[in-house]
């Protein structure tokens, strides 16, 4: 009876631990790879040289129990939720017919999918038609990622292993097309390393985690 009851005990735990919340080992994952604190910024420069850029948090919001940082990036805003282990980007797409506002997007889309695996894509696509003024404007956003390890890679900072490249292209199309796309390098522990933003390269220089 003794090795009966000793059995079960073993296999509850095995089951109890089979089951733990999955969102813990993606959280890690998320805050490995991506590290966003209030005060964490990253330094680069250009690998043609001339002055230092930086991504930085410089502010925040809440979304019901959710954080949004904001990030500058060149002028860029970066509006990212974190949420379920992933990262959201805030897409806001306006424009102003006759001096008028006029609001074709407003909402939380993929931006970052974790944990990290070779090969792994996502993609976000948002539609709609918004009538003003008895004018029917139409919108199509896309937004594919796609995720690959390249191993080893330099940067001014250091040198670093299990690099991740993460491939962001974003395509607008209203009565014009507008597309884009963004490379960014993520590495354990410092977050973007790299980013080819605009066709040019940016390589990590300096890195503060807010601690």
């Amino acid at each position: 009876m003794e090795k009966r009851a000793l059995w079960i005990l073993i296999l509850t735990s095995v089951v109890v631990a089979g089951c733990v919340d999955p969102q813990g080992v993606i959280g890690r994952a998320n805050s490995d790879y991506f590290p966003l604190t209030l005060t964490s910024s990253w330094r680069y420069i250009s690998e043609n040289g001339g002055d230092t850029v930086a991504l930085a948090v410089a502010d925040y919001y809440e979304v019901g129990n959710d954080t949004v940082f904001v990030l500058d990036f060149i002028g860029d805003i970066w509006e990212l939720l974190l949420q379920n282990g992933d990262i959201l980007r805030h897409y806001r797409y306006n424009i102003y017919p006759s001096g008028d506002e006029v609001t074709l997007e407003d909402n939380y889309g993929s931006f970052i999918e974790f944990p990290f695996v070779d090969g792994n894509s996502w993609r976000y696509f948002y539609a709609d038609t918004v009538e003003f003024r008895g004018v029917d404007y139409s919108y199509r956003h896309v937004v594919t990622g796609r995720c690959e390890l390249i191993s080893d890679f330099d940067v001014p900072y250091g040198d670093f292993e299990d690099v991740y490249r993460v491939t962001i292209a974003d395509s607008v199309v209203t009565d014009t097309i507008s597309a884009a796309s963004t490379e960014l390098y993520f590495a354990r522990d410092t977050g973007p390393i790299a980013i080819r933003y605009n066709g040019e390269l940016y390589k990590l220089v300096d890195y503060t985690n807010g601690e």
